[in-house]
């Protein structure tokens, strides 16, 4: 995916201020759980730590997976006006960077591609 320039037109407040962070090949367990956003499951980590992973960072079997992928679940807390670079989407989020290094995910619809 080609990166892309966005402005923030909704404030966003995190709210997993401790992310999961997993590693390519980690065993976690998941569970299905009501969330707002389609494409994410709620998983636990071996050490006990929990939170959203896209189903399409796993390889899902019963109520284990395997991760595919490295993923880290920081969600930034953005504010009206700021404005970050898109480097991917995933089921209604944005991973972004901002100009100062903070990376995170966002979710779109409190963004409008600049372009």
């Amino acid at each position: 995916m080609a990166k892309k320039l966005c402005r923030v037109i909704k404030d966003y407040i995190s709210h997993f201020p401790d992310p999961l962070i997993i590693c390519k090949g980690e065993i976690i367990t998941v569970e299905e759980k009501e969330c707002e956003w389609l494409g994410w499951i709620w998983a636990t980590t071996e050490s006990g730590k929990s939170g959203w992973v896209s189903i399409n960072y796993l390889k899902i079997e019963g109520n284990k997976a395997v991760l595919l992928n490295e993923y880290n679940a920081t969600e930034l807390t953005v504010l009206k006006g700021q404005e970050f670079t898109i480097e991917k989407e995933e089921s209604g989020w944005a991973w972004v960077s901002s100009e100062t290094g903070e990376r995170g995910w966002i979710p779109l619809e409190n963004v409008k591609i600049l372009k």
